[in-house]
């Protein structure tokens, strides 16, 4: 059993993590085994978050401290955390997708900039683009009109290019007769 020095440590941790995180992702992990857990963690990390079990009270008391009273209404039972250090909708595609492969971890809901969010909506920012994808998306509309300039400029000057061949094609044949 942690002393309560212990205690308050874990306790300062979660409320800088709440502080310093634009999104939480509250689930039940109940019947994942440790093999399932390590491939969580493995795969949060690659998408640029992190997931934690951490014990309700501690949670509570950190939710409490932080203002956040809509995540203390999430914990019940076995709680583990996804935080998003990077992009959320990495984060929320990342937990949504395993959460669907391994029927025993449950998403409850959680945060995002401060606001409480279901698991529906979790699901929703997970359904989102990636950052990379709008981006690519974004670049791709910018360049568009560009691309459509270049090509009927280079269309006026192959036209040219043809008329001026056919002349001098057709003053070949006219000399030659």
């Amino acid at each position: 059993m942690a002393t309560r020095e212990e205690k308050a440590v874990m306790i300062d941790e979660l409320r800088a993590t709440l502080r310093g995180t634009d999104l939480v992702i509250v689930a039940d992990y109940r019947g994942l085994t440790v093999g399932q857990m390590q491939t969580l963690r493995r795969e949060l990390r690659a998408a640029g978050g992190q997931f934690r079990v951490a014990k309700n009270t501690l949670l509570r008391l950190a939710a409490e401290r932080e203002d956040q009273a809509d995540l203390t209404a999430l914990l019940d039972g076995p709680t583990g955390i996804a935080f998003a250090d990077g992009d959320m909708v990495t984060v929320a595609k990342a937990l949504t997708t395993f959460a669907r492969t391994v029927d025993a971890l449950e998403v409850r809901g959680g945060l995002m900039n401060g606001k409480g969010i279901s698991a529906a909506e979790v699901g929703a920012l997970a359904s989102l683009p990636s950052r990379e994808e709008m981006l690519a998306k974004m670049l791709g509309s910018m360049q568009a009109p560009a691309t459509n300039l270049v090509g009927v400029l280079s269309g006026v000057a192959r036209s040219l290019a043809y008329v001026l061949q056919a002349r001098a094609e057709q003053l070949q044949q006219s000399e030659g007769a």
